[in-house]
């Protein structure tokens, strides 16, 4: 999570404070995902972006998600 948080603030020029929330975001949804057995492994242990993929096609037609997300107003996706 750190080193994306790291990425985020060096090439999308943002706030600590947002480079922290997108990261959490996404830890957030990987601890949901795998609870919901959707995935296996955090999104950050992903090194091939074609498993990347076809992990947040199954993450975002979840329900659990989409309700999350709806909920949250999009902050997830």
């Amino acid at each position: 999570m750190r080193n994306f948080e790291e990425w985020l603030l060096e090439h999308n020029k943002m706030s600590n404070s947002s480079a922290y929330k997108y990261a959490r975001a996404i830890n957030i949804i990987s601890d949901d995902m795998i609870r919901e057995e959707v995935i296996k492994n955090s999104l950050y242990s992903y090194s091939n972006l074609q498993e990347l993929d076809i992990a947040i096609e199954k993450i975002v037609e979840n329900r659990f998600f989409i309700d999350k997300n709806l909920t949250g107003h999009n902050m997830y996706s």
